[in-house]
């Protein structure tokens, strides 16, 4: 999904900023080319225009209750899961 975002979007001014509670995974994905820098806190992400949450079921509520005081206009939008 980040890359087809990238690839549409190439020709703005786009910055993929990842997180993680694992610093590993962050860096697997810097490494992969996924995201162009790795945030170290959640309050860098009070001036982003938009997040892509993903994180499993179970813990959808308990991320957005802890992200919630760092957005700056919350909508919140869920998807399906996997069978």
């Amino acid at each position: 999904m980040l890359l087809t975002m990238r690839e549409k979007y190439k020709d703005r001014d786009l910055e993929i900023v990842g997180y993680d509670h694992n610093h590993q995974h962050s860096l697997k994905a810097l490494e992969l080319g996924l995201v162009d820098r790795i945030a170290e806190e959640l309050k860098e992400f009070k001036d982003f225009d938009l997040i892509i949450l993903a994180v499993p079921v179970d813990g959808i509520i308990s991320t957005i209750k802890k992200w919630t005081s760092y957005l700056k206009k919350p909508h919140y939008r869920f998807g399906g899961t996997k069978k």
